[in-house]
């Protein structure tokens, strides 16, 4: 049984991990705003017959098998293409505006698949923003806020924080691996390995540099090494990326990195909605996973208790601390190699056995078995 140790600690940081767990905060309706955004970006600058242009030979809208299921199929399909259109673009401003996540959640990933699987030229976005909506579904469907701006109004369920987690990984793990891919089939291209990328992208005369960094980025691929500082330069950021959004304490470098690949692509050759929907599936892969503190107050300040917040008790059994009834505005923040639990809402707020074996936290009815001890116990 030489490994019951390497698994007790597996489990215990798995239960960990879901314990703190919370998505919905402000950088979860920001990358899902995002993400809406990117799609109405393109149904509005975007004429219907273009996104539906006939390539070769293939007609808009494509609606073969379970394509059908798209709303520019459903139907007459050809048809009443406006119609849809607006269809389309106020289910992506409803979920931009945060409204009810969990009852958008369905439509939001039902608008995205309609226009990713059923236009005829789609620019790289409308694929990967799929993926993204597909893996943050479930975590919009455990949100049952109003607003996915507002705080929620308790700790999420630890069976929702559950399946929240795993798709929040599976998010970063997608996301890196986008970035990684992207990285490698660059070096499949001599350019790109020779570090002479960037010339050729400024000076192409049909997706070249027409915006308004062209002046800047003519002057440094006129020189070698400038070229090969930018060109070599994309390919650090897009590797950088995906490894700093798999590590936990590098997610918001990740984001600033992201943030200037793709403002910088914008600026350069365009690609908006493509670099919308990858800066909000990067928001959202950033997020910290900390739900607003549920013991404060708009102002910030934390609440008073509102009855004798706390005995203190001794005994066989362990450490007890246990507290009046009324006092539910109390919260005990417990920390353990630097990670904040914060236990509240629960007459018996914790019974930890002293020892080395083992520590029971007891919170809102849910019992976590943890091998190891606190070290430092307050009340706040």
């Amino acid at each position: 049984m030489f490994l019951a140790p390497e698994i007790d600690s597996i489990r215990t940081r798995i239960l960990l991990s879901v314990n703190k767990f919370d998505h919905r905060n402000r950088w979860w309706g920001t990358g899902r705003t995002l993400l809406a955004l990117a799609y109405c970006s393109v149904l509005l600058l975007t004429p219907m017959n273009a996104l539906l242009q006939s390539v070769a030979g293939v007609p808009g809208p494509r609606c073969e098998g379970v394509r059908a299921a798209s709303a520019l199929c459903i139907g007459d399909a050809g048809h009443y293409n406006e119609w849809r259109k607006w269809t389309l673009i106020a289910i992506f401003l409803l979920v931009a505006s945060g409204y009810r996540p969990r009852v958008t959640a369905i439509l939001h990933l039902w608008a995205t698949y309609s226009l990713a699987v059923a236009i005829t030229l789609p620019d790289g976005g409308e694929a990967i923003g799929l993926i993204i909506c597909g893996l943050i579904t479930p975590l919009a469907l455990a949100d049952n806020r109003r607003w996915h701006w507002s705080r929620p109004p308790g700790p999420l369920r630890s069976d929702l924080a559950s399946m929240s987690l795993v798709f929040a990984v599976a998010l970063r793990l997608q996301l890196a691996f986008v970035y990684f891919d992207a990285t490698i089939a660059k070096f499949g291209n001599s350019t790109w390995a020779e570090g002479t990328a960037i010339y050729y992208v400024v000076h192409d005369s049909g997706f070249g540099d027409g915006g308004p960094l062209k002046s800047l980025n003519l002057a440094i691929s006129a020189t070698v090494l400038g070229t090969i500082v930018v060109s070599w330069g994309a390919l650090a950021i897009e590797s950088a990326v995906g490894t700093l959004l798999v590590l936990d304490r590098s997610r918001k470098l990740a984001l600033m990195l992201d943030l200037a690949l793709h403002v910088g692509i914008a600026l350069t050759i365009g690609l908006w909605s493509f670099g919308l929907v990858m800066i909000g599936g990067a928001v959202i892969a950033s997020n910290p996973d900390r739900a607003y503190r549920q013991n404060q107050v708009p102002d910030g300040k934390i609440r008073k208790p509102d009855a004798e917040p706390v005995r203190f008790s001794w005994g066989n059994s362990g450490f007890q601390l246990s507290v009046e009834p009324g006092a539910h505005s109390l919260k005990f923040v417990m920390r353990y190699r630097g990670i904040r639990f914060d236990i509240g809402h629960a007459q018996t707020i914790a019974n930890i056995e002293v020892g080395e074996s083992k520590t029971f936290l007891v919170s809102n009815g849910w019992i976590n078995q943890h091998p190891f001890k606190f070290r430092e116990i307050g009340g706040v």
